[in-house]
């Protein structure tokens, strides 16, 4: 019985709890989902800042000190992040301490927003129609989410990507080995195709490498 000038308290009934139970679940699924997208969004916009300075430093490196990989006697593949690294061309922030170990023997001292190795070399495209003797450079981002590998990997008719001009050619691969691979020589390549790419070649295991050759000389 309620007391006199208290108003009668009202049990709350199985189905306003379920609903109360499931609002709350939405609510917590989408702020989770949120923070993810919001997550996303900050490391591929850090990355890309990172990613135009380092083609930056790379083409200044070339333009001022004429380094070709002929000199350290590796004429097709040398990877010069050390070189970056040594000449305080690169933010501290993305040296990797202790070297990242790409397997194969391979390290970088680099790594990406995600933790994952950066690589730098310099190349000669046989197979590309490039001047004869023309050395260009890759960036390849190992392990990167699809989500942003699928921000990253736009590219114009020109060979403009999302931070930096000049690109010839870009390749996606499944970080399994023996995965699968796409390799893009026609450009562009529209969101839609970047998001299917991506997509396409990832294995059992998360992650995408994306593989950006440039032009040294822009």
């Amino acid at each position: 019985m309620a007391r006199p000038g208290f108003p009668r308290q009202r049990a709350v009934t199985l189905i306003e709890a379920v609903l109360f139970i499931s609002v709350a679940l939405g609510l917590i699924v989408g702020g989770i989902v949120f923070f993810q997208q919001a997550s996303t969004s900050s490391r591929v916009s850090t990355q890309v800042r990172v990613l135009s300075s380092l083609v930056t430093e790379m083409r200044l490196l070339f333009k001022t000190t004429g380094w070709t990989p002929s000199r350290t006697g590796d004429p097709i593949g040398e990877t010069i992040d050390d070189v970056l690294v040594t000449s305080g061309a690169v933010p501290a922030r993305i040296i990797a301490n202790p070297p990242i170990d790409l397997g194969g023997g391979s390290t970088t001292l680099l790594k990406t927003e995600w933790d994952t190795g950066l690589q730098i070399t310099e190349v000669t495209l046989f197979h590309m129609l490039v001047p004869d003797g023309e050395y260009v450079f890759s960036i390849r981002l190992h392990d990167i989410p699809v989500e942003a590998c699928a921000r990253l990997a736009t590219v114009d008719a020109s060979g403009k990507t999302v931070f930096a001009e000049g690109a010839y050619t870009i390749r996606f691969s499944g970080n399994l080995p023996g995965g699968s691979a796409r390799e893009v020589n026609s450009l562009p390549v529209t969101p839609a195709q970047a998001a299917a790419n991506c997509s396409a070649v990832e294995g059992d295991v998360p992650g995408v490498d994306l593989v950006f050759w440039f032009d040294k000389a822009i």
